[in-house]
């Protein structure tokens, strides 16, 4: 790995009985960036911040950190329960409401990772507590790196900003962060450069404007003025594309990948000979999460 790189990941497993939480992942964090993992729930992201903050092992794969390479463990080695020497530290932040099902856990003072958070991706308990940063390097100067599991989860708007300000301001004097998250928006506001994972797999990678034009050109957008036409305008969507239409249940919109700008006046023409009026219709640059659906 290049001295660029402040964190390299390639091949990891991670397996839980029959449950894969990583199926072959690979990530690579430059020095002074900032990393989006983005994923549903399950998807693996907490299991992939363990393992990289020394509190659980890979089952295959490799981990380097700042140039401190971990691997899988030899057999019958236990896994670490809490970081030793060289291994990640922990650092307060502010945690917002617990998810529902998860118990309220006490801040981890420096060094101690948080006891009893469930394991999102597998059966194993401890680790680091949501939405805190585990530090991995030298105390002096600040630590070299950031881990941050679902640091918004639970928060409103008000408090997620300040959240946001809170990450950028920890990593703006050169630190290196690692944020998972299930939200596309947020992978937009803090990282540089964004993988998604679905089922412990890669799925896509790159910056938010790189995976954007991975689909290729605009999105078209329609809302019949009238909710019962909607199923009409989704038939002649499909005829014209060949492609069903996504469709908002709250307002009704619908939505396709649009390659032919040609396709708005060809729809335009339909509307019009089947009499459907609609109050909105236009182009747009697709939406991550719309990205992340075509990738999968």
């Amino acid at each position: 790995m290049g001295a660029a790189y402040a964190i390299h990941v390639e091949g990891l497993v991670k397996r839980y009985g029959e449950t894969v939480a990583l199926d072959g992942v690979d990530l690579w964090v430059p020095a002074g960036s900032v990393a989006g993992v983005l994923g549903p729930p399950g998807a693996g992201k907490t299991t992939l911040i363990r393992i990289l903050a020394g509190l659980t092992s890979p089952d295959e794969g490799r981990v380097t950190i700042i140039g401190e390479s971990r691997t899988v463990p030899a057999k019958g080695e236990p896994e670490k329960g809490g970081p030793g020497q060289g291994e990640p530290r922990q650092r307060k932040l502010r945690q917002g409401e617990p998810e529902k099902d998860e118990p309220r856990q006490r801040a981890p003072e420096m060094g101690r990772p948080a006891e009893g958070g469930p394991e999102r991706d597998g059966p194993t308990a401890g680790g680091p507590e949501k939405g805190r940063p585990t530090a991995d390097g030298p105390e002096r100067g600040g630590p070299q790196v950031l881990l941050f599991d679902e640091p918004t989860a639970g928060l409103g708007p008000r408090a997620r900003d300040e959240r946001w300000e809170e990450i950028r301001r920890l990593v703006g004097d050169g630190a290196t962060a690692v944020v998972t998250t299930r939200f596309p928006e947020e992978a937009v506001q803090l990282a540089d450069r964004i993988t998604a994972l679905d089922r412990g797999r890669v799925v896509a990678a790159g910056r938010a404007g790189e995976l954007r034009r991975r689909i290729g050109g605009q999105v078209l957008h329609v809302r019949a003025t009238v909710a019962a036409d909607g199923d009409a305008v989704g038939r002649i969507l499909h005829e014209l594309t060949g492609t069903v239409p996504d469709r908002d249940s709250g307002t009704g919109r619908l939505t396709v990948p649009a390659g032919d700008v040609m396709l708005v006046s060809a729809l335009v023409r339909r509307l019009d000979a089947a009499g459907i009026p609609v109050d909105e219709l236009g182009l747009r640059l697709p939406r991550l999460d719309e990205v992340l659906r075509s990738l999968r």
